[in-house]
This record gives structure tokens, C-alpha cells and sequence, in this order.
């Protein structure tokens, strides 16, 4: 079985080149995620709608983001990073059958971006969101 190293900031993941197996590890564990937090951040958004939502992000100790965390249809939902559809010019939280959170690329430096949210199903329930200064 061909496997594949992946490494972001200290989080290193052998992914299985399996289409299933694949997805399952490359959306950190939740515990996992939670292990290699450092910091923590939180943002305020203002969103198409007049919607608000504060989302609280975690950090690694390289700075790297680890997980992204928001009260979402009245639950608060952990959405572990995507390594999957995470790459240098965005950054992707949950996975494609859960919460999804999309933002450009994301550091404990830059962590106030613009973001958008898709449920379960791939609705978007949060879009256009900007930070509130």
C-alpha cells in the first residue's frame, strides 16, 4: 500500500492512498488537534445577512492552525484542519460531511481573514463574513 508524509508545522500524518482512508486522516483527529494547540484566537465576523458569528481558532507552536471552533444551527462545532484541501493559498477546517470552514492561507499572524461556512449537506449558511475591527 503506497503511503504518502505529510507534515504541517509539528502535526505529521501518513495518509493511505486509498480514496476513504485518505480522507479520514488527512482531517486531523480532533484530539489530535486539540494536543498540538498552543494558542488560542478568536474573531468576530459580520456576514451577508446581518449575520454574526465569533469563530475561536487554534494554533500549534509553529504557528500553524490546528482547528477552527463556532456555535453553529445552535451546536458548538469543532471543525479539525483539512490537510486534504488545505494548500498555500487556503486553509480548510471540517470535512466534507461535516462543518466546513474556508479561508484563505491562515498563521497565528494572520488568523483575522475573511471566511465562509458550509453545513453538512454543502450549504452555505455564512458567507461574504468579514472580521469585525
Amino acid at each position: 500500500m503506497k503511503k504518502l508524509l505529510i507534515t504541517l508545522g509539528c502535526l505529521t500524518l501518513a495518509a493511505c492512498s486509498t480514496e476513504s482512508a485518505e480522507q479520514s486522516q488527512l482531517t486531523l483527529d480532533p484530539a489530535q488537534s486539540a494536543d498540538a494547540t498552543v494558542v488560542t484566537k478568536s474573531v468576530n465576523y459580520q456576514c451577508q445577512s446581518h449575520k454574526q458569528l465569533s469563530v475561536t481558532y487554534g494554533f500549534d507552536k509553529q504557528n500553524q492552525p490546528t482547528y477552527a471552533q463556532a456555535l453553529l444551527n445552535g451546536k458548538m462545532r469543532f471543525m479539525p484542519l483539512n490537510l486534504k484541501h488545505s494548500d498555500q493559498v487556503s486553509t480548510v477546517f471540517g470535512d466534507e460531511n461535516n462543518f466546513r470552514l474556508s479561508t484563505a492561507q491562515m498563521t497565528a499572524e494572520n488568523y483575522q481573514l475573511p471566511m465562509l461556512i458550509t453545513d453538512p449537506a454543502q450549504e452555505i449558511i455564512f458567507k461574504n463574513c468579514n472580521p469585525v475591527k
